[in-house]
């Protein structure tokens, strides 16, 4: 078993459940009208509505929106909202990106390296 899901893990944040098909521009932009940072849970249709789905931590930043890996670690920071979006949608497995997958496999590959987060902006 993986060292952080030995024991119960603390949360930042109660987090907003957001059905998968339901990850929008209009609803991250009304969850963020509200909110400087918090913890997003996406859950597939059909799940039952007490799971916790792909969970991010997201707080706002100077320049976009700092994504964190349930433990608190950095992991990815996005330009804008619509980047932020894409970046849900495909964490989820709801809209595959090639570009973000392309970063994964980069931070994948220099893991234990202290570098900063990937920075990513939605180019279409």
């Amino acid at each position: 078993m993986p060292k952080y899901f030995s024991g119960e893990i603390k949360l930042p944040h109660t987090p907003l459940s957001i059905k998968a098909s339901e990850v929008s521009l209009n609803v991250i932009k009304k969850v963020f009208i509200t909110n400087n940072e918090l913890s997003v849970s996406i859950i597939h249709d059909g799940l039952q509505a007490n799971s916790l789905g792909y969970l991010a931590h997201i707080k706002k930043i100077d320049g976009g929106f700092l994504i964190s890996n349930i433990v608190g670690e950095p992991e990815l920071a996005a330009a804008n909202i619509e980047s932020l979006c894409a970046i849900l949608n495909h964490i989820s497995g709801h809209e595959y990106n090639k570009e973000i997958q392309k970063i994964f496999q980069k931070n994948r590959n220099n893991i234990g390296s202290s570098n900063a987060p990937s920075f990513f902006a939605l180019t279409n």
